[in-house]
């Protein structure tokens, strides 16, 4: 965000998931739980998909700059296929964005 107009230029995904006791999991033991149960690449898929919905929500509202921040295990980073979503999801997000606004 720029301090001085307010505007903002990005922003970071971050998964929370809250317990029963209204405390929050924190990113780490997401990660690391769906590392061990091999969830990660289902888990990552719908966190995308669910960017991707927002993004298209909010893009009229949002600077041609705007940009979005996935911190990424070494775990995941190591993972071809989830590199491989990431790339989709960039071109596909890019595509959708100027198809919306009458862009070729």
């Amino acid at each position: 965000m720029n301090c001085a107009s307010g505007a903002l230029y990005g922003a970071e995904v971050v998964m929370r998931w809250k317990k029963g006791n209204d405390t929050s999991v924190i990113n780490e033991e997401i990660i690391s739980l769906a590392n061990k149960t091999g969830m990660i690449s289902p888990l990552v898929n719908f966190i995308l998909r669910q960017v991707e919905k927002d993004i298209l929500s909010l893009r009229l509202r949002l600077p041609r700059t705007f940009y979005i921040n996935f911190r990424l295990s070494e775990s995941m980073i190591a993972m071809p296929e989830l590199i491989d979503s990431f790339i989709e999801f960039q071109k596909t997000l890019a595509q959708r964005c100027k198809t919306d606004a009458g862009i070729s």
